[in-house]
């Protein structure tokens, strides 16, 4: 039966459980965190810690960390969200993880190079969203020799800056304890130690990949969907094949207030709408020009917004 036809027959069958009498589902509803979606099933884990791999309708598009109200045969619906991760393009909002306790923005201490453009997208992005954001510097076996300084100086903006090895093991037990307990989202760019990281906290992540693509008929490499795991009192969500979440609700008016130097500064623009570009009077301007403000931060405030201008808004 092919992928299509499979779907349809799924929704055929609710549709038809749904009107008779007294049906809807095999049993009393419970409560379950989504895993990941596959489609036509929706892998999930009950409270009791059960994990099952059900029928979800395609009505129904659920992603790692929603609740979902369950029986012992299918999903039949799912719990409103609370704070999300989305990826966008021109077409259309993808949500990536739903139910967000913070993220967790991964970068290398040494190669690929430390962004501090990266780490502003992030903090301006979860400022906006009201997440908390932890920019974890993995590599510290061969770091950079300022990188520390440079990652520390996110915590002036709020940030929780932790260091680590996935290679030797340092700092690690520290990152587990402050993700021990929410959703937990890890995101960064290839080559940060991501997987690396996630091996050493999850150490049959693989294996539960594995037998899960088995189950469905894929190829063991061919997964990219994010997959949340069990992890201690919470759930860390792993975002294989996202690069980077997108800025999906986020206004230009609102990237200024997220720097705390800016904002300090845009009190004294001639124009309260001022964008802190090609304004007259602009006193942020100003300030980048007279290196009251860092010109790197000015720099990256200015690519922000030309991000949010861009097609998709990525």
């Amino acid at each position: 039966m092919g992928y299509r036809k499979r779907e349809d027959f799924l929704d055929r069958v609710a549709k038809r459980e749904k009107r008779r009498p007294g049906a809807g589902s095999a049993g009393p509803l419970e409560t379950a965190r989504v895993l990941a979606n596959h489609g036509i099933r929706c892998l999930v884990r009950t409270e009791s810690g059960d994990e099952r791999l059900l029928p979800i309708s395609r009505k129904l598009t659920a992603v790692a960390g929603d609740l979902a109200e369950i029986d012992g045969e299918r999903v039949h619906a799912l719990r409103p969200r609370g704070r999300v991760l989305a990826r966008a393009d021109h077409k259309r909002t993808q949500i990536i993880a739903a139910n967000v306790d913070r993220v967790v923005l991964v970068q290398a201490a040494s190669q690929p190079p430390f962004r501090e453009g990266l780490a502003d997208r992030y903090q301006v992005f979860c400022a906006v969203m009201d997440l908390p954001l932890v920019l974890l510097v993995n590599k510290m076996d061969e770091p950079a020799p300022d990188v520390a300084d440079r990652a520390r100086a996110y915590e002036a903006l709020g940030v929780e800056v932790l260091f680590a090895s996935a290679k030797n093991g340092e700092g690690l037990e520290t990152v587990a304890e402050k993700l021990s307990d929410g959703v937990s989202v890890l995101a960064g760019h290839s080559g940060v130690g991501k997987s690396s990281l996630m091996a050493r906290l999850v150490p049959d992540h693989d294996i539960a990949v594995g037998d899960i693509n088995e189950a469905i008929g894929r190829g063991r490499q061919t997964t990219t969907t994010a997959r949340a795991y069990p992890f201690r009192d919470g759930y860390l969500v792993d975002t294989p094949g996202v690069r980077e979440f997108s800025f999906a609700g986020v206004e230009p008016a609102q990237v200024a207030p997220a720097f705390d130097d800016i904002a300090e500064r845009a009190a004294e623009c001639k124009f309260r709408n001022c964008l802190h570009q090609e304004e007259p009077d602009c006193a942020v301007r100003g300030a980048a020009e007279r290196g009251a403000i860092s010109a790197e931060r000015y720099a990256s405030y200015l690519r922000i917004l030309e991000s949010l201008k861009a097609p998709g808004r990525s």
